[in-house]
C-alpha cells in the first residue's frame, strides 16, 4: 500500500517505481496467484503497470 501510495503522489519518482517493480516481481516468484491478483488490483486502480513492470523506467 505504501509503494501505490507513493507512486500515486510521485509517479516519476523512479526509485519507487524500482520498489514496486521489486515487491511484485517477488510477490510472482512466490506466489503466481497473488501475483496476478495484485496486478488485477492495481489495474482497477487505473495504475500503469506496464510502467511498473518495465527495467527501462527503473534505476
Amino acid at each position: 500500500m505504501k509503494l501505490l501510495l507513493k507512486y500515486r503522489q510521485d509517479p516519476k519518482d523512479l526509485q519507487n517505481i524500482d520498489r514496486f517493480r521489486t515487491f511484485l516481481l517477488g510477490t510472482q516468484m512466490v506466489d503466481e496467484t497473488l501475483f496476478d491478483k495484485n496486478i488485477d488490483a492495481l489495474k482497477a486502480l487505473d495504475v500503469d503497470i506496464d510502467v511498473i513492470l518495465s527495467p527501462e523506467s527503473g534505476v
